[in-house]
C-alpha cells in the first residue's frame, strides 16, 4: 500500500477518534477497516499500531482496537507537553525563513475561519488539522516534528471536547488565534511563529471557557 494510502487512512481514523462523543465507545476491528478502506488487514494492522503507539487506541490480544476514555490528568500534562516541544523546535529554528506554503495555507486557513458564520465541530477539527500541519512546516528535524504531532493528536481529543461544550466561544477563540499566527509567520521567521504557537499551547494548559 502506497505511503499516501496509509497516510490518509491514519489521519481518517485519528480524526474519527478524535471526534468521539464522551462516554461513547469505538472499537476498530481489523476486517471492518480493511473493507472499509478497501485494503489488506497488513496495512491496516501497522496503521493501529501507529496509533497505539501514540495512545490513541489501545489494542488488546483477542479484543481488537479500542479507544481509551479520557484520563483528566493527562490533560493539563499533554499542553504543557506540546508547549516545551514547540518551543525546543523554535530555538533550531531561528534565522530560518517561515515556508511559502505554511503563510499560503495560514492565509487560506484564516479566510476559511473568517467566512464560517455558524461552525461545527467538524469546521474547527478540519482546520485545527490544517494549522497544525502548516505550522509542522516550519519544523525540519523529524524526530521533533513526530513527537510534536503524536502530543497535538491526543490533545486534539481535549479540544474537541471544549469546542462541544461551547462552540461560540471557542471557535471565537481559535479564529483569534488563526489571525495571531499569521501575523507571528510575517515576521518571515519560524522561531517567532513556532514560540507564538507555544505560547498558545501554554495557555490552553487549562480549560478555556467564557466567564
Amino acid at each position: 500500500m502506497p505511503n499516501s494510502q496509509a497516510d490518509e487512512i491514519l489521519l481518517a481514523l485519528r480524526v474519527q477518534v478524535c471526534q468521539l462523543e464522551p462516554g461513547d465507545e469505538l472499537s476498530l476491528p481489523e476486517v471492518e477497516l480493511a473493507k472499509r478502506f478497501g485494503v489488506s488487514r497488513t496495512p491496516i494492522r501497522q496503521v493501529l499500531q501507529t496509533l497505539q503507539r501514540q495512545r490513541l487506541v489501545e489494542i488488546r490480544a483477542g479484543a481488537g482496537a479500542r479507544v481509551p476514555p479520557l484520563d483528566a490528568k493527562d490533560r493539563a500534562f499533554l499542553f504543557l507537553l506540546y508547549q516545551d516541544l514547540e518551543v525546543i523546535a523554535a530555538k533550531h529554528a531561528i534565522g530560518v525563513p517561515v515556508p511559502r506554503e505554511t503563510m499560503a495555507q495560514l492565509r487560506a486557513i484564516h479566510e476559511v475561519a473568517q467566512t464560517i458564520k455558524q461552525p461545527k465541530v467538524d469546521d474547527y477539527v478540519e482546520l485545527g488539522v490544517r494549522l497544525h500541519r502548516a505550522i509542522m512546516t516550519c519544523v525540519e528535524n523529524d524526530i521533533l516534528r513526530d513527537s510534536i504531532s503524536t502530543t497535538y493528536w491526543r490533545l486534539l481529543r481535549w479540544r474537541v471536547k471544549e469546542v462541544r461544550d461551547d462552540l461560540n466561544f471557542q471557535w471565537d477563540t481559535f479564529r483569534r488565534n488563526v489571525r495571531n499566527l499569521l501575523l507571528a509567520g510575517e515576521s518571515n521567521d519560524s522561531s517567532h511563529l513556532l514560540r507564538h504557537a507555544a505560547g498558545i499551547a501554554g495557555d490552553m494548559a487549562y480549560p478555556l471557557y467564557k466567564t
